[in-house]
């Protein structure tokens, strides 16, 4: 087994380890109505490694749940960025629903 730091140093070498990735957020699923319990992804117009800045459109979401009677068509909303950064990797595809707050992507940050 090969060692490349001595035990009381370990803490020291995973510092510089985990200092070579860059930060990151996870981007939840916006909660669009106090009544929202699911939402689906309906279109990304971003893709892994784009850049984004504040204010930028990053994706597309429907739910029938935006008002307080659920409707028979979906409403589509657009989620903006919120801060400078890159989409490191989408979690949810096109499609794909998820609950109010649980991650759609992750960002790296700028």
């Amino acid at each position: 087994m090969m060692r490349c730091c001595r035990p009381r140093t370990l803490a020291v070498c995973a510092r510089r380890w985990s200092s070579t990735l860059p930060p990151h957020k996870l981007v939840p699923m916006p909660r669009l109505s106090p009544t929202m319990t699911t939402g689906t992804v309906h279109r990304w117009r971003v893709g892994d490694g784009d850049p984004v800045h504040l204010y930028d459109l990053m994706c597309e979401v429907s739910t029938r749940e935006l008002l307080e009677e659920p409707t028979p068509n979906d409403v589509v909303m657009e989620v903006e960025g919120h801060e400078d950064g890159f989409i490191a990797k989408i979690l949810a595809p096109v499609g794909t629903a998820a609950a109010p707050d649980e991650p759609m992507c992750a960002a790296g940050v700028a």
